[in-house]
């Protein structure tokens, strides 16, 4: 006789039930309860089952499952809180069923989702949700994917094979719970990370995030958003992002992805920075030759400030010995002269033009600012001077790579 489900048990109610004793007769031995898990029933239509665990199969099996009779295309969705572990989702092959790996430990399989395009029988369909693969994480009634008859149900009628896992891999009658079971009408949200905050609401939602930090203030949450630390009101933003979308930079942190914009550029930083932004990769002879008597040969930076070397776009900070001072912070002089000489712009015989105050005639910097001014790639401070013995920050630094190499 086919059994169908019962109308909608809380999870509450079960708890409950289940801490009843159980009624028996005088004189007689107490009733065996029912062991039950608390789930989400799967299917979201019309359906029906019988207890068929450890029915016979061919071949010599049994059947350690529950079949859920319903139409093609009726919504699947998942019993409980998991993380998707194995699947079967190779369109118009080996298609379409999963497992889900419970929070707590239990396992359940979805077997023979749809396969065929709607209205068909051709194997060419899809019965798996979208965005669904190894490892993420799904919320309880969410949807998984749709009732077929995939695999080899294409000969009977289509239904859900639905089996049950105890933490101990033994399998576990899925009957009584499914009797039980919570009934939904449609698919509920979805917490894709599992930080326990639904994706409508989630400001990161393929990363957990629980307490939904945000440190600059942009709505974005911080392991999802580009940089923890500039807002998207930053006055370089633009440039910060350009720089990191051309892979000149990789930040100052990557876990979480910060830029750190207002502290200053070291020597061996500014190296990298420009060798990136002409396109080149250090150089491999640099550690051999050791251009400079305080760059180690086993230092991040060797590779780079040899190239830069080689490049002819420094000669070090001191000559004897030949020092390059990767160390030290990088003024916006020495910047200027890095760009013009990266830019294959130097001309130390061009006209003076007192573009800013104090960058004065005959200085040993002046040209290369002047030359930076007429590319548009520096204009200076807000009261019209350029500083040329500041610490050029990261923020700055960002702007005027930008300028000289992104923007043409």
């Amino acid at each position: 006789m086919v059994r169908t489900r019962l109308p909608k048990i809380t999870k509450a109610f079960i708890a409950a039930a289940l801490l009843l004793p159980a009624l028996s007769l005088p004189g007689s031995a107490p009733a065996q309860a029912a062991e039950l898990y608390p789930i989400i029933f799967p299917v979201l239509g019309p359906n029906s089952y019988t207890d068929t665990f450890d029915a016979p199969r061919s071949g010599g099996r049994t059947h350690e499952a529950t079949d859920i009779m319903a139409d093609k295309m009726v919504p699947v969705v998942a019993v409980a809180d998991g993380t998707i572990g194995w699947m079967h989702d190779e369109q118009g092959g080996n298609c379409c069923d999963l497992a889900l790996n419970h929070d707590d430990g239990w396992v359940s399989w979805y077997i023979h989702l749809n396969n065929d395009t709607p209205g068909t029988d051709d194997g060419l369909g899809w019965g798996i949700a979208d965005g669904l693969t190894q490892g993420v994480h799904v919320s309880a009634g969410q949807l998984i994917g749709w009732v077929g008859d995939s695999g080899n149900a294409e000969s009977v009628s289509s239904h859900l094979h639905f089996e049950l896992h105890r933490p101990d891999e033994t399998r576990f009658n899925p009957y009584e719970s499914l009797l039980a079971a919570t009934v939904i009408t449609t698919p509920g949200p979805a917490d894709t990370d599992g930080d326990g905050v639904l994706d409508g609401s989630d400001n990161c939602p393929a990363v957990p995030n629980p307490d939904q930090a945000d440190g600059n203030g942009n709505g974005i949450g911080d392991l999802c958003d580009t940089w923890v630390d500039v807002p998207v009101n930053h006055w370089a933003i633009a440039s910060i992002d350009a720089i990191y979308s051309a892979d000149i930079t990789q930040g100052c942190s990557l876990s979480p992805l910060k830029y750190c914009p207002e502290e200053s550029v070291t020597r061996a930083e500014m190296a990298a920075f420009v060798v990136r932004s002409l396109g080149l990769e250090g150089s491999p002879t640099a550690a051999i030759a050791g251009y400079f008597a305080d760059v180690d040969s086993a230092a991040w930076y060797a590779g780079v400030v040899g190239r830069l070397y080689e490049e002819a776009i420094t000669a070090g900070c001191s000559v004897d010995p030949l020092n390059y001072c990767p160390g030290d912070g990088v003024t916006r002089a020495e910047m200027a002269a890095f760009l013009v000489r990266a830019l294959n712009a130097e001309n130390l015989n061009a006209p003076y033009h007192a573009y800013f105050p104090d960058v004065p005639a005959g200085a040993w910097y002046t040209m290369h600012v002047e030359i930076l001014h007429e590319r548009g790639v520096v204009f200076g401070s807000s009261d019209g001077s350029y500083r040329p013995t500041a610490l050029l920050s990261r923020a700055e630094m960002a702007v005027m790579l930008d300028r000289a190499f992104l923007r043409g």
